[in-house]
């Protein structure tokens, strides 16, 4: 018999070419901790989408916040 359900175990990536980032790729393009994404998340400085319990950042989304960033500076 053929069971095609995912495994539990399994690690889902997103890969590097997608529109979306992690907060992993996020954290490490900040410099920052993910306590720090997550309250720019609740702030809404920064958009995000959630899967499950974690956080998704569209890329494009991502770009803009990092450019309104270096004009406040």
């Amino acid at each position: 018999m053929n069971n095609n359900k995912p495994k539990a175990n399994m690690k889902q990536t997103v890969p590097k070419h997608s529109s979306y980032l992690t907060s992993g790729q996020v954290v490490e393009r900040l410099n920052v901790s993910r306590q720090t994404i997550s309250n720019l998340v609740k702030s809404g400085e920064l958009k995000a989408i959630r899967l499950k319990r974690k956080f998704r950042f569209e890329r494009n989304e991502f770009e803009k916040f990092l450019k309104a960033r270096e004009r406040a500076a």
